[in-house]
């Protein structure tokens, strides 16, 4: 079980040797790899979803493990948006899904600046994580 100290300040803390990124690197390798940029079909769609619900499965494993319940609850409230457009994109017949599916050429254009957008996030989003210590504290 992964051990939880509480910090003065009201703050919990999470020593990477409870918690490690290798947790999180086992989580990425269980996913799927779809093809880069946004989905142009149906198929594509339905990939990209199996590869988030397997991804997604994991993270929340690991958050519900790792993060004490303010953690859970504040990373939820930050990601909760993403989730319900997923839902709506993964499940079927919905009519957004619908809607989305109906528009391949256009999702076809933005795609380019989604991927480099995705890209600069998510290169900005290692760097912070290098430069950040050891040990985790939320507060």
């Amino acid at each position: 079980m992964r051990a939880l100290s509480k910090q003065s300040g009201g703050g919990a803390q999470l020593s990477e040797e409870n918690c490690d990124a290798g947790d999180l690197k086992i989580c990425v390798s269980l996913i799927p790899r779809t093809p880069v940029g946004l989905p142009k079909n149906r198929h594509e769609l339905d990939a990209h979803c199996h590869a988030y619900q397997t991804g997604m499965t994991c993270m929340d494993a690991w958050i519900k493990r790792c993060l004490p319940t303010d953690g859970q609850k504040l990373l939820q409230q930050q990601i909760g948006g993403a989730r319900a457009l997923m839902r709506f994109l993964c499940t079927n017949d919905t009519a957004l899904r619908r809607e989305f599916l109906k528009e391949p050429t256009c999702w076809g254009r933005i795609s380019p600046d989604w991927t480099n957008l995705r890209q600069r996030v998510t290169s900005g989003c290692k760097g912070e994580y290098r430069s950040s210590s050891t040990t985790h504290v939320l507060q």
